[in-house]
């Protein structure tokens, strides 16, 4: 497997934020907010795979388009950014990203999930 930082999913996350479309979590808040499974499919259907990927900051480039698997770390709940409060931290002192992320690494991925 080998996820990459989407930029257009980053620059769509940033834009979001700009626009004040966040919500701000606490740790254990995503597996409330995080989109069931027929959400997921709901939002495809109605807005489509590129959208859909918008809402994932890591794309794994292995997997075939328009499946679920080539799409990772969702960081909203196609309305708005979720983003941790406080500072928490990650393992080997990483700053936890965005809700429903581990492993990605990239500064920029950690920028979206984190309220400072």
């Amino acid at each position: 497997m080998t996820t990459k930082l989407s930029e257009r999913s980053y620059a769509f996350a940033q834009e979001q934020i700009r626009k004040g479309r966040v919500v701000l979590d606490q740790r254990t808040d995503w597996s409330e907010h995080q989109p069931s499974t027929r959400q997921e499919n709901e939002f495809i259907e109605t807005h489509g795979w590129d959208e859909y990927a918008s809402w994932h900051l890591g794309l794994d480039d292995e997997e075939p388009e328009q499946t679920k698997a080539r799409y990772k770390f969702p960081y909203g709940d196609f309305a708005r950014v979720h983003r941790l409060r406080g500072p928490f931290r990650g393992g080997a002192g990483r700053a936890v990203q965005a809700p429903g992320h581990r492993g990605c690494g990239h500064p920029a991925a950690r920028d979206v999930g984190r309220a400072d």
